[in-house]
């Protein structure tokens, strides 16, 4: 993209092929050229959105060669990324202990009806004769076990004096 020798006026970085300005720069300077154009027509609000998106190329441009920032925005992501897989394994390992979780239902608003709703449901996709598998198998007798449990919850609620 850039010659050899080829570097921006403004930072030093290397130049775009066929310009004297960095990626960032030239944007920069782009936006300001159209925010002149649009002022010079009267529109106020391109002008500024121009005037914005070159400053925004300006600050970007300064934040990239900085191999300190750089390095604290990987660190940054890397975190994310990481609290990210935590709170996914989180949510797995809480949806395993849930019976209502499993089916995929609201613990707070599911009735008996959604649960044998959700039941029949997952019987239709996963005792089917395509899916005969041990993996099928299991986890139909896994949600089964869920639905029995959500039941068996949901009708303490209702009949607090059953045992």
């Amino acid at each position: 993209m850039s010659k050899p020798g080829n570097s921006c006026e403004v930072c030093g970085g290397a130049a775009l092929a066929g310009s004297k300005y960095c990626l960032f720069h030239d944007m920069e300077q782009t936006r300001q050229k159209a925010a002149n154009k649009a002022f010079s027509k009267g529109d106020t609000m391109e002008g500024l959105l121009n005037v914005g998106l070159g400053f925004l190329a300006g600050a970007v441009g300064q934040e990239v060669r900085n191999p300190q920032r750089v390095q604290q925005a990987r660190f940054f992501y890397k975190m994310q990324q990481q609290a990210r897989a935590q709170a996914r394994a989180q949510q797995a390992a809480q949806a395993e202990e849930d019976p209502f979780a499993i089916l995929g239902l609201d613990a707070s608003t599911a009735c008996e009806k959604d649960v044998r709703q959700i039941q029949r449901k997952l019987a239709g996709i996963w005792h089917s004769g395509d899916q005969e598998s041990p993996a099928a198998q299991e986890r139909m007798k896994r949600f089964n076990q869920a639905a029995d449990e959500c039941i068996r919850v949901l009708q303490g609620r209702v009949n607090p004096d059953s045992g």
